[in-house]
């Protein structure tokens, strides 16, 4: 008797855990929102226990794959450009809508002095600066928008190393293979320990980078597809993007 409740409690747990995940859906998100959104689906699932797969990259490099037929719901770009172009296709749903604008930080993990601003790349002892790839990467656009702005992108264009996204660039920093980087405010916020290693880019040196999302069209949206994108615009879920450092509306 107690073997046939065990086994029975076995399935009926076996079957739940098969039921908890569902439904699931894909998104692609650019690099620099990548922890964000992950808090943002752990909330979510705290209520609506689904499955939702990320895929990770740089906004050009998503759009590319979106384009040629890649299975993502929702597209969670770092700039408004590549949605409208979606839509423009006819790709998209609807129209894009700005989730977060995005700030830049100066990130140096071998103790440099910033005390100079974004000046502070100037320094002797800079050899090399990392940014995004401004061809995949709206953020590497507004980083040489930013250093050209200040005055200082002809003296350190040739110290200029190109990461393929955002998730690179911090990865070129944390590792020292460079003397400093602009990544986003995101990428640092969160991480006590770098506390005193970044400095806020003036918001004038640069426009504002507004990153939008569209829900890609593939027929009739599934209503998981549907209220996950939602839910991005929920208060809920913009309190946590503006702890992730990004500007909400």
């Amino acid at each position: 008797m107690m073997k046939k409740i065990i086994f029975i409690t076995f399935w009926l747990l076996f079957i739940l855990c098969s039921c908890v995940f569902a439904a699931e859906i894909n998104i692609g998100v650019a690099a620099n929102f990548q922890q964000c959104i992950n808090q943002i689906i752990a909330v979510y699932n705290i209520d609506k226990p689904i499955k939702i797969n990320c895929v990770y990259g740089s906004s050009g490099k998503l759009f590319a794959q979106i384009k040629n037929g890649a299975p993502i719901d929702i597209y969670f770009s770092a700039n408004s450009e590549y949605p409208r172009k979606l839509f423009v296709e006819n790709v998209t749903v609807s129209q894009p809508e700005v989730y977060a604008k995005g700030q830049l930080v100066l990130w140096s993990k071998d103790e440099k002095d910033l005390s100079n601003g974004l000046k502070s790349v100037l320094a002797a002892d800079v050899d090399k600066i990392a940014i995004a790839d401004p061809k995949v990467a709206p953020y590497g656009i507004e980083s040489i928008a930013a250093l050209k702005s200040a005055n200082i992108w002809e003296q350190i264009e040739d110290k200029i190393v190109y990461g393929s996204s955002i998730f690179q660039v911090n990865h070129f920093i944390v590792s020292k293979a460079v003397d400093m980087g602009i990544t986003s405010l995101s990428s640092v916020i969160m991480l006590e320990e770098y506390r005193n290693q970044w400095i806020k880019i003036q918001d004038e040196l640069y426009q504002p980078i507004e990153q939008a999302a569209v829900i890609i069209n593939k027929g009739l949206v599934k209503q998981e597809v549907q209220d996950f994108y939602d839910f991005i615009f929920s208060d809920e879920a913009k309190v946590i993007i503006e702890k992730y450092g990004y500007k909400v509306e």
